[in-house]
């Protein structure tokens, strides 16, 4: 096959759906290619000429410029994802998609010299759709879908980070673990629609009480746990004792029936030396003496 003459490489180029942009060590833009998808893109023939300060916030032209020079120092292709909203750059006009979006970018280091300086080619694709879609995934697979709370699996992995946080900056957190009392009774007697409304509004009650920080899941079908971080275990029995009264202090409207609820806690310290199964167990320890006192209290272990 022949070569391409130049006139066909730009013709190529021009129709490329993606953009690239050649920059300069600085930051500067000196030339812009493709890009011709406007449902995905917006011009950024204006950028051409300018520099990355002159166009974007000071934090994010840094950034790019440190991608840049990261390319060009180790000479390898560096691949990163960042989001940015047309609104940020100075300069482009307003055709074409709006609001944030996440791009994909590939940084490769250019051999020759472009107005005597070193550049990159950094090519640019629009992986908006694809990243909303990850983030719905990722939330799925952690979120509990009758509640709206964290998961068990997800509640297991923060306590497994928690603990190798501890001795560290964090030096104290707790674990509530919070059962529905006579919740079999309630299905019982109001049936399971009734039952998942209990176990919905106790869970209400439980993300009304977590202060920043703090991470609630279901565990189980009426079982909650709760870690609270940077918390003693006083500070872990007042917010479990708050939870406590605010639940008690709760009903659900069934038909002609009102159904009251109450739940016990177990509530345990978290200590450095802890094994993600070993503070559950303590926890569940407080529950099962908790309920077998009488339940609608409180105990630690």
């Amino acid at each position: 096959m022949d070569k391409l003459s130049v006139e066909q490489l730009r013709e190529v180029v021009s129709l490329l759906p993606d953009p690239a942009f050649i920059l300069s060590i600085d930051g500067t833009y000196l030339a812009y290619l493709g890009g011709v998808d406007h449902d995905a893109y917006h011009d950024g023939c204006s950028l051409v000429g300018k520099s990355l300060n002159a166009v974007l916030p000071a934090p994010k032209a840094a950034w790019f410029t440190r991608q840049i020079q990261l390319a060009l120092t180790e000479r390898r292709v560096q691949v990163v994802e960042y989001d940015l909203d047309v609104q940020e750059v100075e300069g482009v006009a307003p055709q074409g998609p709006h609001g944030m979006l996440h791009f994909e970018g590939k940084v490769m280091p250019l051999n020759s010299l472009f107005n005597g300086r070193p550049a990159v080619l950094w090519l640019t694709r629009n992986i908006t759709e694809r990243y909303q879609l990850e983030i719905k995934l990722r939330k799925l697979s952690e979120t509990d879908g009758l509640t709206g709370l964290f998961n068990r699996r997800y509640m297991l992995a923060c306590l497994g980070q928690q603990l190798l946080r501890l001795g560290d900056k964090e030096r104290f957190s707790a674990l509530v673990l919070v059962d529905i009392d006579h919740f079999k009774r309630i299905n019982d007697n109001f049936g399971h629609p009734v039952g998942d409304l209990v176990i919905k509004q106790v869970a209400h009650g439980i993300g009304l009480q977590l202060r920043d920080g703090d991470v609630a899941a279901r565990i189980g079908g009426e079982e909650f746990a709760i870690l609270l971080t940077r918390t003693r275990l006083e500070e872990a029995l007042a917010v479990a004792e708050r939870i406590r009264h605010a639940i008690a202090t709760q009903e659900v409207h069934a038909a002609n029936e009102r159904v009251n609820m109450t739940i016990s806690l177990g509530v345990t310290q978290l200590v450095a030396l802890d094994t993600v199964s070993s503070m559950m167990a303590r926890a569940d320890k407080a529950l099962y003496h908790a309920k077998t006192c009488g339940r609608n209290q409180i105990q630690y272990s």
